[in-house]
């Protein structure tokens, strides 16, 4: 993501940022908003909003563990959690 937005877009670095903030938020109040990832029912993703980059994630008890910032344009086939 530092890559991307340091080579590709930097002025969309500050407002990817603030996006960021906001979707990680929204996992620790609602952590079942997102959606189970390629079937497995234990890794959940959300999208954060107007960036290419999603979370993946699992709740492990009492607690949300962020497994990866996951780049939507790449290839699922590439994903290793």
């Amino acid at each position: 993501m530092k890559l991307y937005y340091s080579n590709f877009f930097p002025a969309g670095k500050k407002q990817a940022s603030i996006h960021i903030k906001t979707t990680e938020q929204i996992i620790i109040n609602h952590p079942h908003i997102g959606q189970v990832f390629d079937g497995n029912k234990n890794i959940i993703e959300l999208v954060i909003n107007k960036t290419p980059f999603s979370f993946l994630y699992r709740i492990n008890e009492d607690r949300i563990e962020i497994l990866r910032l996951w780049d939507q344009r790449r290839s699922r086939g590439e994903l290793t959690v």
